[in-house]
């Protein structure tokens, strides 16, 4: 192999080395500015900012706090001037004043399209040397003011400049936390109704007041603006009238911030007539208004219309109505924050306080509407059984804290499936729900055949095998509902009415909500289990209902099975017992097999069952199968004795109690490493 060459000591790799980075350097000075702006530093003696030469072939230059000062901003724009590469620069507090921002009249930039100039103490003579500026930057599409010394003097420059064709590229201007006042208001007004090119404007923390907040509210009918921010601007409640008059004719707004405004019943009132007929408005934030007080009164008439508006309009996704009773009150921090489009959450409210009353019984009603309730409620840390749909909120605490979870469809209320596709009635529930995702109005956030994942709604049905699935709805609603009609007559038609009438025995969470047999009503209830009417179409809307959690999450966190239910359980119980005592018992899982498998129980329904059952042997499988369901196994013992009367039953059953324990101890054993 020959030996390598050393070419550093070669005249033509040399001239070719060097003539290329001579090249690189000629074009990186001609369009980054370099040059310029060391030639403009030396003129002015200022030292070079070292963090701005690193970056000029940059596109997005953070400069903030760097200190550049009147000198700094000069050489800068000698560098602007040339450069091709910067698209947004962000100048935040280097204390450019108005001599800094005059350096920048008469620049010419085609490339840079975001402009920072926050908290540079920029008054009348700097504004007006930017408008003047601004024709010189056709491609600038953001511009950022916020925090410096703007006032009603230099307003009228920048709605001028942003009036005229000079502006036409801006789309976004943020003038919040200076001193804009009324007249500013005016100014503004006019400028909005002319631009038809700006989309968002902050004017956040500002002095508009009553008289400058209308003007800006008359226009926004006749603006192109998609955002517009009027919090911390005391606009009160003529501004809010002013904006609730507005706000049906506006056809391009989506967000509207007006928090922190000083607005009270009055406004409230006239802000939730135009909320409700919104066409454009998706976000809306109204908190920090004293909306609940009418003078030194608290009067929640206000706040109830704003609540009904938003609720009635679906446009609006996002609302925040915190400490709107009071206004700007932080004492309870995010404890009173509130959204009614979005109230999903946790609360934890005081009943004497008038706040956080009208936020329980407003929640209360909500909570009767389709797809929305309250989960894990507590009062005064003891459970509280929450007062049905159409009963009266005064059933409500009136005093004590009240924790609570709201949980609406939005937030994926889901129903748990488990379906053996070889049991008629189970498949039938898996092909229904197989419609209902390939329509749209089901959604499957997971399936599972076997323990395989399994795509329900693409791939097809087995014949056989356990789909386990969790659905939602994709519209409001509390329950899930399956539509069948049955053919009583033959004998696939009875063997699938039999399956889902026993999921709707011993399923806690699937019920029946309507059956008609040949039009007219059928109550099961009135049936004799297993036994059904021979003739006829069933017809009948299995429901499942949707949760926030899954039921089944073990014995100490699911609830026992409503005495209702349970109720109808052990007549259905009775009726399998009578037969298998006259007769072979029939083919399948039997009812209390199911509802172990589904249901929890508490000592005594566990007992209960026990009664129930009459042979030795019974006995003894449905203690193996409910001993792993009862939600409180220590009272298990003392409810078992209270059932039977009799001492030699009692000792039988405490025999098969305690079998059934040994045999639990020895699987815990052989699992145990």
């Amino acid at each position: 192999a020959a030996p390598f060459q050393d070419m550093s000591d070669s005249d033509e790799w040399s001239d070719a080395e060097s003539d290329a980075a001579e090249g690189e350097q000629r074009e990186c000075a001609a369009t980054t500015g370099r040059r310029e702006y060391f030639s403009r530093c030396a003129a002015l003696e200022a030292v070079p900012c070292a963090m701005l030469v690193a970056k000029l072939r940059c596109e997005h230059i953070n400069l903030r706090h760097a200190g550049m000062g009147v000198k700094g901003a000069k050489a800068l724009a000698a560098a602007l001037a040339v450069n091709e590469h910067i698209r947004s620069l962000n100048l935040g507090d280097n204390a450019f004043g108005d001599d800094g921002c005059a350096a920048f009249v008469g620049l010419s930039n085609t490339t840079l399209t975001s402009l920072n100039l926050a908290d540079n103490q920029i008054g009348f003579h700097g504004m007006r040397s930017l408008a003047s500026a601004l024709p010189g930057v056709p491609s600038l599409r953001e511009l950022v003011l916020k925090g410096n010394a703007l006032d009603d003097r230099a307003a009228v420059p920048l709605t001028d400049a942003l009036s005229g064709p000079a502006a036409a590229s801006l789309t976004r201007l943020d003038v919040s936390y200076n001193t804009l006042g009324e007249a500013s208001g005016l100014a503004l007004g006019e400028m909005i109704a002319s631009n038809a090119h700006l989309l968002d404007l902050d004017l956040g923390w500002n002095s508009l007041r009553g008289a400058g907040g209308s003007s800006v509210a008359h226009a926004l009918p006749r603006s192109a603006l998609r955002r517009i921010n009027l919090s911390w601007n005391s606009i009160g409640d003529q501004g809010a009238v002013a904006l609730g008059e507005a706000i049906p004719g506006i056809a391009a707004l989506t967000h509207l911030d007006i928090s922190h405004n000083r607005i009270g019943r009055l406004g409230a009132t006239a802000l939730a007539d135009g909320l409700r007929r919104s066409s454009t408005l998706t976000s809306c934030e109204l908190s920090h208004n004293p909306m609940g007080l009418d003078g030194t009164k608290f009067n929640l008439e206000g706040i109830s219309a704003i609540v009904d508006a938003l609720r009635s309009n679906r446009r609006i996704e996002s609302a925040g109505l915190t400490d709107v009773h009071e206004g700007a009150s932080y004492k309870r921090g995010a404890a009173c924050r509130f959204s009614p489009t979005d109230p999903d959450g946790s609360y934890k409210l005081d009943c004497a306080d008038p706040w956080d009353a009208f936020l329980l019984e407003t929640l209360h009603a909500m909570s009767n509407e389709p797809g929305e309730t309250w989960m894990h409620v507590r009062h005064n840390g003891a459970p509280l059984v929450v007062p049905d749909s159409g009963e009266s909120s005064g059933e409500l605490p009136k005093s004590g804290l009240v924790e609570f979870e709201y949980v609406s469809w939005r937030r994926g209320l889901e129903a748990a499936l488990d379906l053996d596709l070889s049991n008629a009635g189970d498949r039938l529930l898996a092909e229904l729900a197989e419609q209902r995702v390939i329509a749209g109005d089901v959604c499957c956030h997971w399936s599972k055949l076997d323990g395989t994942p399994f795509a329900l709604g693409v791939a097809s049905l087995p014949a056989a095998g356990s789909l386990r699935a969790a659905c939602s709805s994709t519209t409001p609603q509390d329950e899930l509902t399956f539509e069948a009609a049955l053919d009583l007559s033959s004998p696939a038609g009875r063997a699938t009415a039999l399956r889902l009438w026993e999921r709707q025995l011993t399923s806690p969470l699937e019920s029946w909500r309507s059956a008609s047999l040949d039009d007219a009503r059928a109550d099961p209830a009135e049936w004799q289990y297993p036994h059904l009417p021979e003739q006829g179409t069933l017809k009948l809307e299995h429901t499942v209902e949707l949760r926030s959690k899954p039921l089944d999450r073990g014995r100490h966190l699911s609830p026992p099975m409503a005495e209702a239910r349970f109720d109808d359980l052990m007549r259905a119980l009775s009726a399998e017992q009578q037969l298998s005592l006259e007769g072979p018992a029939r083919e399948g899982p039997g009812l209390l097999s199911q509802a172990a498998g589904r249901a929890y129980f508490t000592a005594e329904q566990a007992a209960a069952v026990l009664r129930v059952v009459r042979k030795r042997k019974g006995r003894a499988r449905a203690m193996s199968a409910l001993h792993p369901r009862v939600i409180d196994p220590q009272n298990l013992s003392a409810a078992v004795q209270r059932a039977f009367a009799s001492e030699a039953e009692r000792q039988e059953v405490m025999g098969v109690l305690e079998a059934a324990l040994s045999e639990r101890r020895r699987g815990f054993a052989v699992r145990s490493p």
